[in-house]
């Protein structure tokens, strides 16, 4: 019994190291601006669309890219499968496999699937954006090749998927609706791993 404790033990031990070691704890947004003594609040420009309705996962939600367009649902519909990938500035872990994704982009973009981003860091704690932030979001996705879309949560993404997240990256397999499917990982994976578990699904 004992040896089996110890074996148990032993295990989560490993698991907790190769989480520790492919992803990130979630550190809170930055504090919103004006907050500090002398700190002048941050004219932001991304207005938000307004959201209603059901809180769905990611079934039902509207928002913003890191470069201001407006995305909803209708970004899933004409694939098959959509790679969410959850990730934020500060993750090296999260950075390390933009590249890989960057490249499964590319080669199964004919094959009904795509890959979306969701970067959690680019806000403040009131929800307005971090134009900061939002710059080096775009620098990353540029300097990575992850040229597929990153969107920027909003409240009905928070509340739907952002909040039950501890560590990132976080990747989650949605279909043609939105609509969650299969299982959820956490942490980094090499492009080896992400295109047998891709093909598994497709």
């Amino acid at each position: 019994m004992k040896k089996q404790i110890r074996q148990f033990a032993l295990g989560a031990i490993l698991i907790l190291a190769l989480v520790l070691t492919t992803a990130c704890s979630q550190d809170a947004p930055p504090s919103s601006p004006g907050e500090e003594p002398g700190e002048t609040p941050e004219v932001v420009a991304f207005e938000f669309p307004e959201e209603s309705g059901e809180i769905n996962g990611m079934a039902n939600f509207s928002t913003l890219d890191i470069y201001g367009s407006a995305v909803d649902p209708t970004v899933f519909s004409d694939y098959d499968l959509t790679m969410v990938n959850i990730w934020g500035t500060f993750c090296s872990p999260c950075l390390d496999e933009m590249p890989y994704l960057a490249e499964i982009t590319v080669e199964y973009k004919e094959r009904g699937f795509q890959i979306i981003g969701l970067v959690v860091d680019v806000q403040y704690n009131d929800g307005s954006v971090n134009l900061d932030q939002i710059d080096k979001a775009v620098e990353i996705a540029n300097a990575t090749g992850a040229s597929y879309p990153h969107l920027i949560p909003s409240e009905y993404l928070i509340e739907g998927i952002v909040q039950h997240v501890q560590y990132i990256p976080y990747t989650v397999f949605v279909d043609s609706e939105g609509n969650m499917v299969g299982e959820a990982y956490v942490g980094s994976r090499s492009k080896e791993q992400w295109i047998e578990i891709i093909e598994a699904m497709l």
